[in-house]
């Protein structure tokens, strides 16, 4: 029996002229964008008329797209439709049918390819903080090259979504007239390298392209090449091919994927069903974790200060704002063990926050990358943010026992920038992360601070000049 939200199902599969059919069914209007029908629809769905006989024609209109559907596949890859046999009486005929086995033997080497490719488990991808993998859509698999003489090679691959993929993409969609159409629960498309690093990151092959459906893919914008003749290259990341898929139980997707054949390197993809994770969630997660043990940064202050050199420090500065905000840290974290060299923490909040808009997990004290699942709440610096320090106080001083102290206003006036110990952790640069589109997923800019002023003594006032002398000369008569 036919519910709502499988109604919903077929009528988001319909085109526009089946759209009309249906409202026209209905005795509704049929003028508009897709957008407005898609919603009329909707609501003849949830109201009280929904019967038998609209049911009944919904099937109808949803049988026809999926029947067109293959057919224009079948088409498009020269394959003859069924029940529709050449006539080999003319030579004409003769020559189509042996280009559409020609085209079928090819299609099915292919296939035998992708089995193979499947058989050779591509490695596992790094995880994606941001998104939570519900299911795999599309296993990992490699991109053969069918003709290895040929510069560009292209791949197609036929993916069918099941019913419930279906239901949990449609379920939490928000369709709003006149605003783009938002997916929480996503497919993404990755690539990867076949390298010896596992889990493998993101990456794309160069001259690379992706159509879904026929309708060409989003991908991230080039990044400008830094060197003159080299060519622009695109950002890796997941690709969201949610608004082009055609969501409807057993119709068949097609993805089509050309890229540049390199010698020596391996490339594979998969599309995963995921649900987008906002920063909040994410907050949650380091919080309930284990925190840096205050001793354990005790023992970093006192391995700071205590080398066996001549040239460590007998203070350590630290300052209490946030190296990406300039503000005030008010949930300390660092990534442990990557940044155990420093004990300089940065605010979770707003290092999230940043990273949602920008990907690029790189600690923004010392600019080494990190993992999400490093990053743990300081229980230290914790303890001395809720501690009797004044509310103007943005710098202490640390001591070998674990103490600290507020620096004092006439040394920090003095002072000016920071000189001593490079900020507690070996490098007083700060890094910000960028947000422009058009720049590589790992782009820093980093500022370093200015040197502190030279004092220069007072310049002598120049000497006064000497007073005329008046000499008097008496004539005598």
């Amino acid at each position: 029996m036919m519910t709502p939200t499988d109604a919903k199902v077929m009528i988001n599969n319909f085109r526009v002229s089946e759209l009309q059919m249906f409202l026209a069914f209905v005795g509704l209007n049929k003028i508009g964008r897709k957008e407005d029908l898609l919603t009329r629809a909707f609501q003849v769905v949830d109201g009280r008329n929904f019967n038998d006989r609209i049911k009944s024609k919904i099937r109808e209109l949803h049988d026809s797209v999926c029947a067109n559907n293959i057919a224009n596949m079948n088409i498009s890859n020269g394959i003859p439709l069924r029940g529709i046999a050449p006539n080999l009486g003319g030579p004409r005929a003769q020559t189509f049918y042996s280009a559409a086995l020609q085209t079928r033997q090819q299609e099915m080497g292919i296939a035998a390819q992708h089995q193979m490719a499947v058989q050779d488990k591509p490695q596992k991808m790094i995880g994606l903080p941001f998104f939570e993998v519900l299911e795999s859509v599309h296993p990992p698999t490699f991109l053969q090259a069918n003709n290895p003489a040929v510069k560009i090679q292209e791949s197609k691959y036929q993916v069918t979504l099941k019913a419930e993929t279906i239901n949990r993409i449609t379920e939490v969609r928000d369709i709003r007239p006149g605003v783009l159409v938002d997916y929480p629960v996503q497919l993404l498309l990755r690539f990867s390298q076949k390298t010896q690093v596992d889990p493998a990151p993101d990456a794309f092959p160069t001259h690379f392209n992706v159509k879904f459906n026929g309708k060409a893919v989003q991908l991230p914008q080039p990044v400008p090449a830094h060197r003159q003749g080299m060519e622009p290259k695109r950002p890796p990341k997941p690709v969201n091919i949610t608004s082009n898929a055609r969501l409807a139980p057993l119709v068949p997707n097609l993805l089509e994927i050309s890229w540049g054949l390199e010698l020596g390197k391996k490339y594979a993809f998969q599309i995963e069903l995921v649900r987008k994770i906002m920063p909040d969630e994410l907050l949650n997660v380091v919080k309930k974790r284990s925190v840096i043990s205050k001793d354990l940064t005790k023992q970093r202050i006192r391995e700071i200060l205590v080398a066996d050199n001549d040239i460590a420090p007998e203070s350590l500065r630290l300052s209490l704002k946030c190296p990406l905000g300039q503000s005030r840290v008010s949930l300390p974290c660092r990534a442990f063990p990557s940044c155990r060299s420093h004990v300089q923490c940065f605010d979770a909040q707003l290092f999230l926050s940043m990273n949602e808009r920008k990907s690029s997990w790189v600690c923004p004290v010392c600019n080494k990358p990190i993992q999400f699942s490093e990053l743990a709440l300081d229980e230290y610096f914790s303890e001395m943010l809720a501690s009797n320090l004044t509310a103007d106080c943005d710098e202490v001083i640390l001591n070998s026992d674990g103490t600290f102290v507020p620096v004092p206003r006439e040394e920090k006036e003095k002072k000016g920038p920071s000189t001593s110990k490079q900020e507690a952790n070996g490098d007083a640069d700060l890094v910000l992360l960028s947000d422009e589109e058009n720049e590589d997923q790992n782009t820093k800019q980093i500022l370093a601070p200015r040197p502190a002023a030279v004092q220069l003594p007072p310049a002598s006032p120049p000497p006064h000049p000497a007073e005329p002398e008046i000499v008097t000369i008496d004539i005598d008569d």
